[in-house]
């Protein structure tokens, strides 16, 4: 092993260590990805390093050598070529010093090898039929009360039209924007209603200040003016609220509601009545349930006769039988993982994985032969076009290729 390649094992070495702890930054994240793409055996080290069960034994066995039980790194190297686990595993903190020694033995023990013998072995490479699919951008639809649409990535910042006494306001960020006129709570309600397709997202302030996020293929219909006794919505799709707080001059807070459709115009199958407050709805027909989780303040969720209050880090999660199941500790970086700019899977199964793909990346899904039983964790930036995502989610041993607008899912 020359002088570079030594240089880029502890480098890439010490990357993955902080992967593996949770703080990689976008570059190192970049130049990690990049890594894994240049050559099969980088995939097959790192799929060897990230492990669970290889990593509990080499973090065990690390103790017992640095216990004084010198002997067992001799076993420590005899365990490299056990079967892996099918599950990207990510570790807690508090096991980190272990972690990285156990990984700087295993890394530069393996490396070796692996440089030596790696022109030997093609690479991985995702089948790309025709061109490679681009992520997700800023793009919806905005239906006025008229009838009439406007595409809003590609309209002209500012002043886009007038929907009773307020103004529709495109800034310069993209933000859709409704300020409100004077004595706009005597207006006419009229309607507009906002629709990202797959691949698309988009954020708006609504005419009372709240501020919402809309994740691909979802919409929100709104009135363009609000009145005195209460303010709702209707959302199908998945989006996150930060609802201000609204009061009449008694002093009277004017609760905020969100009607849960399962699709644009179908029948309420839920409700989120807030004050003030923070959460994230995932309301998308083809999951298996809906899912409410608060953030900060406090909501009411119902679905039939059934009702439940949420505290902050909790989670409602709505069951088509009509029972509401409580979730305590709800993963909040996950749940808001996607207005963040990032995949994050835990444990997550594959088809649930190929949802939020087929979401972001407005493509079909398909399989051959049998769907593969398998487990993802980790975090993956939504940036990246499809095939880094997929050459990431390849390190669990599951194949893809891309045919014009569908991935199909290859065994």
């Amino acid at each position: 092993m020359n002088e570079m390649d030594l240089k880029q094992v502890y480098e890439i070495r010490d990357i993955i260590l902080k992967y593996l702890n949770g703080n990689i930054n976008d570059k190192e994240e970049i130049q990690l990805n990049h890594w894994l793409g240049e050559k099969k055996t980088n995939n097959k080290l790192f799929r060897e390093i990230v492990d669970q069960e290889t990593m509990i034994l080499f973090t065990t066995r690390f103790k017992e050598l640095e216990e004084g039980k010198a002997e067992v790194f001799q076993h420590i190297c005899d365990q490299i070529d056990r079967p892996r686990s099918r599950f990207i595993w990510l570790l807690s903190s508090g096991k980190f010093r272990y972690i990285a020694a156990a990984i700087s033995i295993l890394f530069i023990s393996m490396a070796a090898f692996y440089l030596i013998n790696q022109n030997s072995t093609p690479d991985y490479s995702i089948e790309v039929r025709n061109k490679d699919l681009a992520p997700g951008r800023n793009t919806a639809t905005l239906l006025l009360a008229d009838g009439s649409v406007i595409t809003l990535d590609s309209a002209e910042n500012g002043v886009l039209a007038q929907q009773g006494n307020a103004k529709v306001i495109k800034l310069d960020s993209g933000q859709l924007v409704y300020e409100k006129g004077h004595n706009s709570s005597d207006a006419a309600a009229a309607y507009n209603t906002i629709s990202t397709p797959r691949g698309g997202q988009y954020q708006l302030q609504l005419p009372d200040g709240s501020k919402v996020w809309l994740n691909a293929a979802s919409s929100l219909r709104f009135p363009t003016v609000f009145n005195d006794k209460e303010r709702k919505v209707e959302l199908a799709g998945e989006a996150y609220f930060e609802v201000a707080q609204v009061s009449v001059k008694a002093g009277k807070k004017i609760p905020f509601m969100v009607d849960i459709l399962p699709s644009p115009g179908e029948a309420s199958v839920g409700q989120v009545k807030v004050l003030g407050t923070h959460f994230n709805i995932m309301a998308y027909a083809d999951e298996g349930d809906i899912r409410t989780t608060l953030l900060e303040g406090a909501v009411k969720v119902t679905k039939g006769a059934s009702t439940t209050l949420l505290a902050p880090g909790q989670q409602a999660q709505m069951e088509e039988i009509g029972q509401i199941k409580l979730v305590e500790n709800a993963n909040i970086e996950e749940v808001m993982a996607w207005k963040n700019g990032y995949f994050q899977f835990n444990r997550a199964d594959l088809p649930s994985v190929m949802r939020q793909i087929a979401r972001w990346y407005n493509v079909d899904i398909s399989y051959e032969g049998k769907i593969p039983d398998r487990k993802f964790g980790g975090k993956i930036s939504r940036e990246a076009n499809a095939s880094e995502v997929l050459k990431i989610l390849e390190l669990s041993d599951v194949h893809f290729r891309i045919e014009n607008k569908q991935i199909v899912v290859i065994p």
